[in-house]
């Protein structure tokens, strides 16, 4: 499993808000790029 940085940061901050749209915000990302970093993360 290839991990970025990126990912782990989405999943931290994820983690701490438990909401897509605080998270898409905090990262300055859209929310398709989001779920998108997830799914990646997931598999």
């Amino acid at each position: 499993m290839n991990l970025t940085f990126r990912q782990l940061k989405v999943f931290d901050v994820l983690a701490r808000h438990l909401n897509y749209t605080s998270v898409a915000k905090e990262l300055h990302l859209s929310q398709p790029v989001l779920s998108m970093q997830l799914k990646q993360l997931e598999e």
